[in-house]
């Protein structure tokens, strides 16, 4: 499935005037926002659990990051109130559920793979401060990272902001409205700006408060990998070391300037190429495979 899967333009979705849409274990409900992939995903959804409802063990692969908007989401780790902002890194695993019932902003397969930090935070708890050259709007930083900022934000009422955002821009109502191109966004209305656009909102007249995140936008989304055929055992040693490899030597991406909000300025270093003699050597290795599979496989068929 493809939903909103063009990163490179706007999209706005009203999660409160969709229908639920159920997931394969019962009691679980989703409202779709963006997605690339069928059950195993890059996702962005805001998720309902029914009361007693319960999902099964998993493990975030790609990373789970999710804001709890009412009830209590509950895992083997602890309750999480409305209000709670939690990072699951990739590898991280649990059994979720919910007694009293929820409703989660989640979205899955969006972590740095290298990134390992877990956060939990009570957001209700956090001190608003003003933002930096832009009057009427408050924010506390949830996370912060080389490739990404989440925010907390508030708007007061019938403030305009013009803000560029090289880095693009993805946020969720979670309280009050704003206008933005023409469209109203209301409570639990999504709205995603590609890297490189201007965001021009004029928040409604009770102001409004929400999730934000920036800069995250300016690379090729990652999704899970599709399932594929086991390979031959006589070539698996050349896949391997091939994967491996091209994953730790493909040259990052480069960008020169990375800014959020507040603005903030990245540098990244491209990754050497693969050496000379290790192209050799797997050019060799792959040889010698082949070799041993014409000789293996003739005696496997006499078998």
């Amino acid at each position: 499935m493809n939903l909103n899967a063009d990163f490179g333009i706007r999209a706005a979705v009203h999660a409160a005037r969709l229908e639920w849409t159920p997931s394969p274990i019962p009691g679980v409900d989703r409202r779709m926002l963006d997605r690339i992939g069928d059950e195993v995903a890059r996702a962005t959804s805001i998720v309902r659990y029914a009361p007693h409802s319960h999902f099964s063990p998993h493990t975030h692969g790609g990373g789970e990051e999710f804001l709890v908007l009412d009830g209590v989401f509950q895992d083997e780790h602890g309750d999480y109130p409305a209000g709670t902002y939690v990072r699951n890194p990739p590898a991280s695993s649990h059994t979720p559920g919910s007694e009293p019932g929820c409703t989660l902003f989640v979205k899955l397969w969006q972590f740095d793979p290298d990134d390992r930090t877990p956060v939990h935070t009570d957001t209700s708890a956090l001190s608003l401060e003003p933002a930096p050259d832009i009057p009427g709007v408050e924010f506390a930083v949830l996370y912060e990272s080389a490739g990404e900022l989440v925010l907390l934000e508030r708007w007061a009422p019938c403030i305009s902001i013009a803000v560029p955002i090289p880095g693009g821009l993805e946020l969720l109502v979670l309280d009050g409205g704003f206008t933005e191109g023409g469209e109203e966004f209301a409570r639990y209305s999504w709205l995603r700006q590609p890297a490189g656009s201007t965001l021009r909102a004029a928040a409604g007249p009770r102001g409004c408060r929400l999730w934000v995140k920036s800069g995250h936008l300016s690379h090729e989304p990652r999704s899970p990998a599709p399932p594929k055929e086991a390979a031959r055992s006589s070539s698996c040693v050349s896949l391997a070391v091939f994967a491996v490899f091209s994953r730790n030597h493909q040259p990052a991406a480069s960008r020169s300037r990375r800014q959020s909000w507040p603005p903030t300025v990245r540098r990244h270093k491209e990754q050497p190429a693969a050496p000379l003699f290790f192209r050799s050597f797997l050019a060799d290795h792959t040889a010698w495979s082949a070799q041993m599979f014409q000789v293996v496989e003739p005696r496997r068929r006499q078998r």
